[in-house]
């Protein structure tokens, strides 16, 4: 298992054991491997945005997914992730949007 395997899954064991600030953290050392690994990127980027999500800090999981998403334009769950994000926040056409980008993609 490479080092960056080895990061990501000690920050994945610190999510399921609810540590979510360690797991931040741990998420955050992950994005500093290979700026260019753009699917593994893209996975962290969406795992930290989940905790963060968790932890009331949505402004920067918002940031996350957007990151997720110029990694991967059709990363759909990035997409499905920020229309649920919307629709809590009742700004429901942007939530549409946001549903309408994941069912292009994935129909």
């Amino acid at each position: 298992m490479s080092k960056m395997e080895k990061a990501k899954a000690a920050a994945e064991e610190e999510q399921k054991a609810q540590n979510f600030y360690k797991a931040i953290e741990a998420y955050a050392e992950c994005l500093n491997f290979d700026p260019l690994n753009v699917e593994y990127n893209q996975t962290v980027l969406y795992n930290r945005a989940c905790i963060l999500i968790r932890t009331g800090q949505n402004d920067k999981a918002m940031a996350d997914l957007d990151r997720a998403i110029k990694c991967n334009p059709e990363f759909v769950q990035a997409y499905f992730k920020k229309g649920d994000m919307k629709l809590d926040q009742k700004l429901y056409d942007e939530a549409i949007g946001e549903y309408s980008k994941v069912k292009h993609f994935n129909p």
